[in-house]
C-alpha cells in the first residue's frame, strides 16, 4: 500500500512540476490543467485503495 501511495505522490509531484513550468512559460495559471492533474491524483488514490479489497474477496 505504501508503494502505491509513493507512486501517486510521485505522479502528483510531476504534475505540479509540469504545472509550474507551464505557468512560467505561458505566464498564466491554467486552472484546467491543475484540476485535471489533481483529479487524476485523487483517482489514483481511490484505485489504490480499492485494489487490495478486490484481491481479498477473490
Amino acid at each position: 500500500m505504501w508503494a502505491r501511495a509513493k507512486q501517486v505522490l510521485i505522479i502528483m509531484g510531476l504534475g505540479l512540476i509540469i504545472l509550474v513550468i507551464t505557468t512560467i512559460i505561458t505566464g498564466e495559471i491554467k486552472l484546467n490543467n491543475f484540476i485535471i492533474f489533481f483529479s487524476g491524483g485523487l483517482f489514483g488514490l481511490a484505485v489504490g485503495r480499492d485494489e487490495p479489497k478486490r484481491e481479498r474477496r477473490n
